[in-house]
Formats: structure tokens, C-alpha cells, sequence
């Protein structure tokens, strides 16, 4: 069985000066407050875990 996934934002980032943001629609807000909450630990979750992949990779660049 395949889950119905929506998308409800956006990461936005600037190559120009290289800050990220993001962006949730505001259609979120109308989920229940621990839907919200839940998915946010989510995102949060996954974000984190792909930063500290990074930070690996680029603490060895600096050993180099």
C-alpha cells in the first residue's frame, strides 16, 4: 500500500549568502496541534541526522 505524502513546505536556501530558511504553508496550522508537533520532531529529526553527516564529512576535509 503506497502513503498519500503532502507537502506543506519548503527549504529555501540563498546561494548568494548562503542562509537557509523555511517555509510551511499555512494550511499546516489547521492540523491538530500534536500533528504539528509530531511532524515537526520529525523534520527536525532528519535534518539533524543529515547535519551531522555533514559535519563529519567536512571535519574530514580538515584532517586532510
Amino acid at each position: 500500500m503506497k502513503k498519500k505524502l503532502d507537502e506543506v513546505g519548503v527549504l529555501i536556501w540563498s546561494e548568494e549568502n548562503g542562509e537557509g530558511s523555511v517555509e510551511i504553508i499555512e494550511d499546516f496550522s489547521d492540523e491538530s496541534l500534536l500533528i504539528q508537533l509530531d511532524t515537526l520532531k520529525d523534520w527536525i529529526s532528519s535534518l539533524t541526522a543529515t547535519y551531522n553527516e555533514l559535519l563529519q564529512d567536512f571535519e574530514g576535509e580538515l584532517k586532510k
